[in-house]
């Protein structure tokens, strides 16, 4: 895949075009999904990304937020970068935080999230870290959490949570999912699960066999409850 330089430089490249931003809680809670290796739509999406976020000022933004159903993101703080079908891979500590999203402008939560990430994805050969030096922190009373580093490490989950169909209200300090029914599910309904042990697992599958599951999976609802949709490109 082109490097972002490569995409942003091309003769193709129209900085006027831009979408609007999701703000519908529910179309953004559905889990994007992968982008093959023959995808054609990279670069358009990519340029389309890249463009909203700048014009509205943001450091961040995820392909379901233009109402893109495929697992790209774009993250602006040292430097700008794009990431196709990221998965965090590993991560160390854990501190406060303060965010923001461009899909709820009016909102500001205090959340929870990893100091330091490992993350791997498509159009990179090597995995990736963010967060400041671990050199730089014994825990995290040490952290400087203004560090540039620090916000790269917070954007980058933040828009990868974005692409699992999870936004930062679930990641608030205090949160709580809410209850579901199961008593008004059918047993041949389809219904999205959630791995209560890794958030950003989901899978889709009939409601009589979510007990056979291995592990502790959490109903986020049925299938036809939790919209999917994607604009046309063009």
């Amino acid at each position: 895949m082109k490097s972002f330089s490569e995409i942003i430089t091309s003769s193709d490249y129209n900085a006027a075009k831009t979408r609007a931003i999701v703000k519908e809680k529910h179309q953004l809670s559905s889990e994007c999904r992968d982008v093959p290796d023959d995808w054609g739509g990279v670069e358009r999406v990519v340029q389309l990304l890249f463009n909203t976020m700048v014009k509205r000022e943001g450091i961040g933004l995820s392909a379901n937020q233009i109402g893109i159903t495929r697992k790209i993101c774009v993250v602006n703080v040292n430097q700008p970068f794009y990431l196709v079908n990221p998965r965090i891979t590993d991560h160390d500590g854990m501190t406060p935080y303060v965010e923001s999203c461009l899909s709820f402008p009016d909102e500001t939560l205090k959340t929870k999230r990893h100091i330091r990430v490992t993350v791997q994805a498509d159009n990179f050969d090597a995995p990736l870290s963010f967060g400041p030096p671990a050199s730089e922190w014994d825990d995290a009373e040490d952290l400087d959490i203004n560090h540039p580093d620090m916000l790269e490490s917070v954007a980058v989950q933040h828009e990868i949570d974005h692409l699992n169909g999870i936004t930062f209200h679930q990641r608030r300090i205090g949160y709580q999912e809410p209850h579901i029914n199961e008593s008004r599910i059918g047993r041949n309904d389809k219904v999205v699960v959630r791995n209560t042990n890794d958030i950003t697992e989901t899978k889709t599958l009939k409601y009589k066999h979510v007990k056979k599951l291995e592990g502790d999976w959490q109903i986020l609802g049925t299938a036809n409850s939790i919209q999917e949709f994607e604009i046309d490109l063009n």
